[in-house]
């Protein structure tokens, strides 16, 4: 199987598992993730979770968070995936929904989080800026004529509450 970020998984089917916080629905201010699967990454072995993302009830999408700090392991994936429904474009709706994982990461103990987007992606692009994430570099492969721009985005965990 494979995840938004685009790398392959395996599902866990122990809910207990302690590489996994126990959790089943995000809410936002106008949108829900719901839990579809908790996985183990299988390049990185790092743990994961694949949400569906609705909108007012309506099917808007899916997201995937990879708990991982080492950003080498994870250069070309990144911590966060996200595939929108064509209908919600230009709802902000990947910034959003990353603002709203931000405190899954903090519960696992992430400082930062490593946003990996395809170079030309404008809707990825504009959705960095509003996040605030810092441009980290560009990762350019003999193998895939995309490049891969990356960039860091702060969890809060270290600031004051």
């Amino acid at each position: 199987m494979s995840h938004a970020t685009g790398g392959d998984k395996t599902v866990v089917n122990d809910e207990s598992h302690p590489s996994f916080k126990d959790i089943s629905v995000i809410k936002g201010s106008d949108f829900e993730l719901r839990l579809e699967n908790k996985f183990f990454d299988t390049s990185t072995k790092a743990p994961g979770y694949d949400f569906k993302i609705f909108v007012s009830g309506q099917y808007a999408g899916s997201f995937t968070a990879i708990i991982e700090d080492d950003f080498s392991k994870i250069a070309t994936l990144g911590n966060v995936g996200i595939e929108v429904d064509r209908k919600f474009f230009g709802t902000h709706l990947p910034s959003r929904v990353v603002n709203a994982v931000l405190p899954l990461f903090k519960k696992h103990g992430q400082e930062k989080i490593l946003i990996t987007i395809d170079e030309g992606n404008r809707a990825a692009e504009t959705a960095c800026k509003e996040l605030s994430a810092q441009y980290l570099d560009t990762l350019r492969s003999e193998t895939s004529e995309i490049a891969k721009r990356r960039f860091i985005l702060s969890t809060g965990m270290s600031e004051p509450m």
